[in-house]
């Protein structure tokens, strides 16, 4: 599901070499939906053969296949996670982004990444 959040994000235009942009785009597309948007793909099917959002907790369709929902086993609990860690780690980076020293910034980032980012 992930990768094609990224792919969602890349469709769209967003330059993925700006990684720090980059995972704030990623976060905030989770964050301010709730992930209560559906993510389609128009590569391999026509936008009108997009089926309506359905009633799951999160909706991702595959690329290849519209009627195949690949984030159908994630329960509304499991949303309601994903979108609390999301909201902490964009909270992270933009605390990172306006941090007065390279060190706070680190310690941001290392929240997101894990302790073993050096900067």
């Amino acid at each position: 599901m992930i990768e094609l959040l990224w792919a969602h994000l890349a469709d769209a235009g967003l330059p993925l070499s700006d990684y720090p942009t980059a995972l704030e785009r990623f976060f905030a597309l989770i964050v301010k939906p709730e992930l209560a948007a559906q993510i389609a793909f128009t590569d391999f099917y026509a936008a009108g053969q997009i089926p309506a959002r359905s009633a799951a907790a999160i909706e991702v369709l595959d690329p290849v296949n519209a009627g195949n929902n690949v984030a159908e086993l994630y329960r509304v609990a499991d949303r309601d996670r994903i979108v609390a860690e999301s909201h902490r780690s964009l909270s992270a980076l933009n605390e990172a982004r306006f941090a007065p020293t390279k060190g706070q910034a680190v310690v941001c980032w290392q929240r997101v990444l894990g302790p073993t980012f050096t900067g």
